[in-house]
Parts: C-alpha cells; sequence; structure tokens
C-alpha cells in the first residue's frame, strides 16, 4: 500500500511540473515533417539560392511590405532581417 502512496504522490507532483525544455526538444508538427519531406526530394541550390529559397523571401517580403533576407538554422529557431531595397 505504502508503494501505491508513493505513485500517486509522484503522479501529481509531475502534473504540477512546469516543462521549461527548448524548442528544439521535441518533434516537429507533423504538417511542417509532410512539408520538409515533400520539398526534400530533388537537387536544389544550397545556402538560400533555391527557388523554395526564393519564395519563402518573396512572401516574408510581401507580409512586411518590403525586401527580406532569410537564414534558416538547424536549431528550430530563425533570424529574420530586414534589407533596404
Amino acid at each position: 500500500m505504502a508503494a501505491n502512496q508513493q505513485m500517486t504522490q509522484t503522479n501529481q507532483l509531475q502534473q504540477k511540473m512546469i516543462n521549461l525544455t527548448s524548442d528544439n526538444w521535441t518533434g516537429a508538427h507533423p504538417t511542417i515533417s509532410e512539408a520538409l519531406l515533400l520539398h526534400s526530394a530533388g537537387g536544389a541550390k544550397a545556402y538560400g539560392a533555391s527557388d523554395l529559397d526564393r519564395k519563402i523571401e518573396d512572401k516574408f517580403a510581401e507580409i512586411f511590405e518590403r525586401r527580406v533576407a532569410i537564414y534558416f538554422v538547424g536549431t528550430g529557431q530563425f533570424k529574420l532581417k530586414a534589407t533596404e531595397s
């Protein structure tokens, strides 16, 4: 009985805990995974020179109403730098 009570207390404590892990600790949303799979087929220019990179920069330029440069990084975070046209 004491073991069951201890497990219950442990479960209650775990439910109260806040998850402060990094954003790159868990998997990607299925929609993101599917898009990565779709766009990873075939070859493309590297270092921001692909057609997809241009399409993404154009979309951000439309959103921010100015030209932007997008730099993709492998940690799940991105950097957006507004540029003068």
